[in-house]
């Protein structure tokens, strides 16, 4: 018997940085919370800004301002945890300035982004739609793995 889709298919979870939106597959969610506390890690390099732990696993928290080229002031408002299921799960974790909500994006309005901004795989005009298995696989595993 199969479960079926998933209700989250065809949805974004979408987010405010800076003064730019985005969306992520909502199915790739693992939690979303008001600020999180997280540990600076020394002598790290790249867009890592430190680790923190949920549900029992150590989450790396990485500086998706900086990744997307996005001037933003200081983190305040949200925190965002994916997971990527390939071929070993890869969970990630991001500040956000605010957490929007979710946008259905069936019906294909959206268009595809263009080589200029980083991780988008479209655009629909307003919310750029992230890219999130290969943007997480880069930052977090090198990109290896990532298909």
């Amino acid at each position: 018997m199969s479960a079926g889709p998933s209700p989250l298919a065809d949805q974004q979870l979408v987010f405010r940085l800076g003064r730019q939106v985005f969306g992520v597959e909502a199915a790739l969610l693992w939690e979303t919370s008001s600020r999180v506390a997280f540990t600076e890690v020394p002598k790290t390099q790249g867009n890592l800004e430190g680790v923190t732990q949920m549900h029992g696993k150590i989450i790396p928290v990485l500086n998706l301002a900086a990744i997307l080229g996005v001037k933003r002031r200081p983190p305040s408002g949200g925190f965002v945890a994916v997971k990527i299921p390939w071929p070993s799960e890869l969970l990630a974790g991001f500040v956000v300035d605010e957490v929007v909500g979710f946008l259905r994006t069936a019906g294909g309005g959206a268009r595809p982004a263009g080589a200029d901004f980083p991780y988008a795989r479209a655009w629909d005009g307003v919310v750029a739609l992230l890219d999130m298995p290969k943007l997480v696989a880069d930052q977090v595993n090198g990109g290896k793995d990532h298909v």
